[in-house]
């Protein structure tokens, strides 16, 4: 059993730093309170038709890149949209605040199939006028930077920020961010050790080539750019109509088309590109940006570092 076990997960508040206790095991006592959660409000799983399977159990892969004896195992159901995932309520003394300042959440994930993996932070603003808010709100969405590798457990990575003033509940682990209609049969994903933490996936742990030794700030050495996006109410797109794979990587300096698309009821209206150091920098691209095919050219000059891109879906009137 690895030392240090605490539940002192995430109490990084703005300004805090992460170190190894903030993390959640599962091994705590008592453990911390789990479910399925699911973005599509018309799922059996929002409207009580179905429950789930989701809870703490005996690791059934333990080896020496995770030795833990328990860990989050949770069934990908058919019946869930492509944003159905583990949830993890996080206690009073656990919750924290989303910040406009980039933060980056680890996840060791085991799963048998590939996809993507997705993380929404719930939660709600907590100023003046907002007691009415619901802790269940979506205040963040961000696809991993990297890929979890089927059979293998792996050190998942995902960026979130939000406006500030935003107070985490919960944290929901989408570990199959693609159709459900592509599988025969449901799977069971385990996750464990869930901390904050640099950008770059941990040492030692199994990722992707493409991922292992990315800098977070700066190009990848090979002349690629690592592009990622940011989903709530719709995605962007490549401008074919294919999604960002995790780890999706760009050529350095040229130009990048993609396309907003919004869920049923919403359209994009502009889209934000986050370069720079760290990403510290955001480029905003209104309609009037757009081709009249509703496609969107990013200049060359804004991919020359890791970049994240934003779509701004509006619902339409």
């Amino acid at each position: 059993m690895r030392g240090n076990k605490t539940c002192t997960l995430l109490l990084a508040m703005a300004g805090c730093l992460a170190t190894e206790a903030q993390v959640i095991t599962f091994e705590e006592t008592p453990a911390p309170q789990v479910g399925v959660w699911d973005a599509w409000e018309s799922s059996p799983f929002r409207t009580g038709r179905l429950a789930g399977n989701c809870r703490v159990v005996d690791n059934p892969y333990p080896d020496a890149s995770n030795p833990s004896a328990r860990v989050l195992g949770c069934q990908r159901s058919l019946h869930g949209s492509n944003l159905y995932g583990a949830r993890v309520t996080l206690p009073p003394e656990m919750q924290f605040e989303l910040a406009p300042k980039e933060q980056y959440l680890h996840v060791r994930i085991h799963k048998p199939v590939a996809g993507r993996c997705l993380l929404m932070v719930l939660g709600k603003h907590t100023g003046e006028g907002w007691s009415h808010q619901s802790g269940d709100v979506v205040q963040s969405t961000r696809l991993a930077m990297n890929e979890a590798v089927p059979g293998e457990w792996t050190d998942v990575v995902f960026s979130m920020k939000g406006a500030g003033g935003i107070r985490a509940h919960s944290l929901v682990i989408v570990f199959d961010c693609e159709s459900p209609h592509r599988l025969d049969a449901p799977f069971v994903a385990y996750m464990d050790d869930i901390r904050l933490g640099v950008a770059s996936p941990q040492a030692g742990v199994a990722a992707p080539q493409a991922s292992r030794g990315a800098k977070a700030d700066a190009g990848q050495g090979d002349g690629m750019v690592l592009v990622t996006n940011s989903q709530r109410n719709g995605e962007v797109l490549l401008a074919d109509g294919r999604p960002f794979n995790a780890g999706y990587r760009h050529p350095q300096g040229k130009p990048l088309r993609v396309k907003g698309v919004g869920e049923q009821g919403f359209t994009c209206t502009a889209i934000i590109v986050h370069h720079g150091p760290g990403r510290t920098l955001s480029t905003t691209f209104g309609q009037a940006a757009f081709q009249p095919d509703g496609t969107l050219v990013i200049p060359g000059d804004l991919l020359t570092g890791d970049v994240l891109i934003e779509g701004v879906m509006t619902e339409r009137k």
